[in-house]
């Protein structure tokens, strides 16, 4: 496994520092140093990640840890963010994007190729919406409203209205909420984060399970750490390849970074993921199409505990953070808690905001008896491709928390191919659960928000715009095929004899 100069950057930085404020892996350190403006340290890591240096591999010192099981008994963080190799993995390194840079189709990908080719021709992508603002400024967000028409808001545009039910025909609304009541839907963004043993130990101890978007550029610096995340029963979906502002891309750059991201989760995990979210929420309809066309479905969330502003790493004191959480938790008191729950954004990205998830866990239990994972929340019993089950919102809060199916022991297995879906048949469902021996409405899906009613946000790495995301109608969708029911026989004969 290669590792760029803003991954030595990084481990440095977990070295260095009090292991209460050791670094994430690469990447996502220059999000949290772009958000306090320190241009010169941006321009710095820029420099770094565009060297010569960025593509060499580095001398790995030995480490015991080979397997998943043995990183994760590792208790120090610096220990757990110290390089290491796995054959498999740098093996396979030239089939994927350079780590952190922003994922394009490679020349020599005949697969995706086709497997775009027939996305484009499917139709279901609309051709009126373009990459917005104008790149590089624009991968952090700048300029990518300039010009847009809001009031009509013809792409149902998120960062600018918060927008969540598409206006292109075929194509999914987003999850933003839980219809159980008294239920926090339970997401962490940005990992597998290097230092996340304690945090994943806590969750044990906690018999708790969690929805965990994962970036694929730290699923490949990270392959062991990322294992746990399955091994520990967690729920994995897509966050992208290298966490840039989707409608900034191009049509092939957004199917880059979710395809590639699919490929280093099947490959290094065993899964194919049916979900994604996209960074800072920054999606309109031609993004949306093209993840459903992959076979994910667009998550989002009705409230935002900006915690990746917390101090150290961020640039606001723990009580101001502390506060946004108390706001939230508040809500389990609130009358709308009888008739809905929420879907709360936290960050698996620094130490800071893994303690403030420890820390908060209680408080949170408390208000709201039903801390679950998306799968709960939305009854979504096959959230991957494979023939894992997850529990239902009944099984789970009746104590039954653990998936059925699971690997025991992982291989990477380079030769693995993610294969999208046919149909996003069991994509959840926003309503309540149906009474016992019901159905679980897997094959149903609407979009509503909790009638608690979304809570503002002011910058987060996952919701810059300061907007609330707006009320869907109540609408039930039948299950819906997808446009790769409509790919040709021949990228589906390249998928399944590669």
């Amino acid at each position: 496994m290669r590792f760029t100069a803003f991954a030595l950057m990084a481990t440095a930085l977990s070295v260095a520092l009090p292991a209460t404020q050791a670094h994430i892996g690469p990447g996502v350190p220059s999000k949290i140093q772009i958000r306090n403006t320190d241009m010169n340290t941006v321009r710095a890591v820029r420099r770094m990640e565009h060297s010569h240096d960025h593509h060499r591999p580095i001398h790995r010192r030995a480490k015991a840890a080979k397997d998943e099981a043995s990183e994760a008994q590792i208790e120090t963080p610096t220990e757990e963010c110290k390089p290491y190799g796995l054959s498999a993995v740098n093996d396979m390194v030239k089939d994927f994007p350079t780590a952190w840079d922003v994922a394009d189709i490679l020349p020599h990908d005949t697969q995706a190729m086709a497997i775009m080719q027939a996305i484009n021709a499917s139709g279901l992508v609309p051709t009126d919406i373009q990459a917005r603002g104008q790149q590089p400024a624009s991968l952090m967000g700048t300029g990518t409203e300039t010009g847009y028409n809001s009031n009509t808001d013809p792409a149902c545009y998120w960062t600018a209205t918060g927008c969540t039910t598409p206006k292109a025909k075929g194509v999914l609304p987003d999850i933003i909420s839980c219809a159980e009541p008294h239920t926090w839907g339970y997401t962490l963004d940005d990992g597998p984060n290097c230092t996340h043993n304690a945090l994943y130990d806590f969750w044990k101890t906690q018999n708790q399970k969690v929805s965990l978007m994962y970036i694929g550029s730290n699923v490949m610096d990270w392959p062991l750490q990322a294992q746990r995340g399955l091994a520990d029963g967690h729920h994995i979906c897509v966050h992208t390849w290298s966490h840039k502002y989707m409608t900034a891309l191009t049509s092939n750059q957004a199917f880059a970074e979710l395809y590639y991201t699919m490929q280093a989760i099947k490959k290094i995990m065993g899964i194919t993921p049916t979900c994604w979210r996209p960074p800072y929420g920054d999606v309109d309809d031609r993004i949306r199409a093209i993840a459903q066309s992959l076979g994910l479905r667009t998550y989002v969330w009705d409230h935002d505990t900006d915690d990746w502003e917390v101090a150290p790493e961020g640039p606001k004191p723990t009580a101001t953070v502390q506060a946004n959480y108390d706001s939230i938790i508040s809500l389990g008191s609130a009358p709308a808690a009888e008739t809905g729950g929420i879907v709360v954004l936290q960050h698996e990205l620094t130490n800071g905001t893994m303690e403030l998830v420890k820390e908060n866990y209680p408080k949170m239990k408390s208000a709201f008896p039903n801390i679950v994972p998306l799968t709960a929340c939305l009854n979504l019993t096959h959230p991957y491709v494979e023939d894992i089950i997850y529990p239902n919102f009944a099984e789970y809060v009746g104590g039954n928390v653990m998936p059925s199916g699971l690997p025991t022991t992982f291989t990477v297995q380079a030769d693995a191919v993610a294969t999208p879906q046919g149909t996003l048949k069991s994509m959840g469902s926003l309503m309540a659960t149906a009474p016992a021996g019901g159905p679980d409405n897997a094959g149903v899906v609407s979009s509503s928000s909790a009638a608690a009613g979304p809570s503002s946000s002011n910058g987060s790495p996952d919701n810059l715009s300061n907007k609330k995301s707006a009320a869907s109608p109540s609408t039930v969708i039948a299950p819906f095929a997808v446009v790769i029911a409509g790919l040709t026989a021949g990228a589906f004969m390249l998928l399944n004899n590669n």
